[in-house]
C-alpha cells in the first residue's frame, strides 16, 4: 500500500479507519481468517477500539485467509460468519427477525 500512497495518506481516516478511533464510534464487528495477511492490523485495530470502550466483536476463523465470505456454500466458516453478522446487526440495531 505504501507504494501506491504517500506515507501521510496512510494516516488519512478516509483510507484507514485505524487513523482515528474514538469512544463515539458505533458497535463494530470484525471478522478475519487466522491467515489473513492483515491479521496483525486487524488485531491492533480491535484493541484500539476496545481501549476506547467501543463495543467490539472480533471473530477469527481458523484455517482461513483474507476474503472468505464469498465461499458461502463451500466453507462452513463462511456461512457461520454470515450468521454472526446477521445476529450482530439484529442485536445492535434492535431489529428482530420476524
Amino acid at each position: 500500500m505504501a507504494l501506491v500512497l504517500k506515507v501521510k495518506d496512510l494516516l488519512n481516516v478516509d483510507i484507514t479507519p485505524y487513523a482515528e478511533v474514538s469512544k463515539h464510534m458505533p458497535p463494530t464487528l470484525m471478522a478475519t481468517g487466522e491467515h489473513d495477511s492483515f491479521i496483525f492490523e486487524n488485531l491492533a485495530y480491535a484493541k484500539k477500539l476496545k481501549d476506547q470502550n467501543v463495543d467490539t466483536t472480533f471473530l477469527m476463523y481458523k484455517g482461513l485467509g483474507h476474503a472468505f465470505i464469498d465461499k458461502t456454500g463451500i466453507l462452513p466458516q463462511a456461512e457461520d460468519c454470515l450468521n454472526e453478522i446477521g445476529k450482530f446487526i439484529e442485536e445492535k440495531s434492535g431489529i428482530e427477525d420476524k
